[in-house]
């Protein structure tokens, strides 16, 4: 009776700290802010500006709120191997 007490509280022990870490803020992957002392407007046109030199950079066409083309921009770079990596830039500033 102990053991089979035993075995459901470490059970519940595991499930628990499951659960909260898929709760927790690991689902986005890396997270990175950077700074430019130049305006969004400008920041915008040279990020379109390399999009559009590179095939390599595709540009996502679905249109949702991580991909607005004004606040955010979604993207997917295809590498060498032909993997595909996609990322979500945010536009701070007006």
């Amino acid at each position: 009776m102990i053991l089979i007490r035993n075995n459901c509280c470490i059970f519940f022990l595991i499930a628990i700290v499951q659960f909260s870490s898929c709760i927790s803020a690991g689902t986005h992957g890396s997270i990175k802010a950077y700074q430019y002392n130049v305006s969004k407007k400008e920041l915008e046109k040279a990020v379109q500006y390399v999009m559009d030199g590179n095939p390599l950079i595709i540009n996502d066409t679905v249109k949702d709120y991580y991909n607005d083309d004004t606040n955010y921009l979604t993207l997917d770079i295809v590498s060498k191997d032909s993997a595909i990596y996609r990322y979500t830039i945010r536009y701070y500033g007006g």
